[in-house]
């Protein structure tokens, strides 16, 4: 909402050899989409630049790291609008 409170979502790493970091809405449609680990998401459509709604969404992390080992991890978080 622009308060400067959560207003974006963040992986913190340090300095990942890879970093792809995927979000989708509840149809399984990509709403964000990033490699740069110091990127995060503010809650708006990566493409439109439209605020996406509130509700549940999964991602889906994948890096290397510094050693070259790869991880991935899945979960979700709630996009929540005041």
């Amino acid at each position: 909402n622009g308060d400067d409170r959560n207003d974006e979502w963040f992986i913190r790493l340090d300095r990942p050899g890879f970093f792809d970091l995927v979000i989708y809405n509840r149809w399984g449609r990509i709403v964000y989409e990033s490699k740069d680990h110091t990127k995060g998401w503010n809650g708006n459509h990566y493409e439109s630049g439209e605020p996406c709604s509130e509700g549940v969404y999964v991602y889906i992390l994948r890096i290397n790291d510094f050693e070259g080992k790869a991880f991935e991890q899945q979960g979700d978080l709630t996009l929540i609008r005041d």
